[in-house]
């Protein structure tokens, strides 16, 4: 109805994800040594500059964040993803 592409962030995330160092043996480790809770705020610093990169690199298309992607306990990611 918009005339706009649609992108879902968690298809492309993993990329941009790599770009300031995400590790799968991290996640894993952290998983292993802390649970789901720990992966979860090991993540989220991930998700805050996904949203940033997707946003510039894609302005004129619908954005499905996901669960992951929409939501933000520290300040400082979530004045990351407000800004953009």
């Amino acid at each position: 109805m918009l005339g706009r592409p649609h992108l879902c962030m968690d298809d492309v995330c993993f990329d941009y994800y790599e770009e300031i160092g995400f590790s799968e043996f991290r996640q894993e480790e952290t998983r292993r040594k802390r649970g789901f809770n720990g992966v979860y705020h090991y993540w989220k610093p991930f998700e805050a500059y996904a949203v940033k990169r997707i946003m510039e690199d894609f302005p004129h298309h619908i954005h499905d964040f996901g669960a992951g992607h929409a939501g933000y306990e520290e300040e400082k990611e979530a004045i990351i993803v407000k800004k953009h």
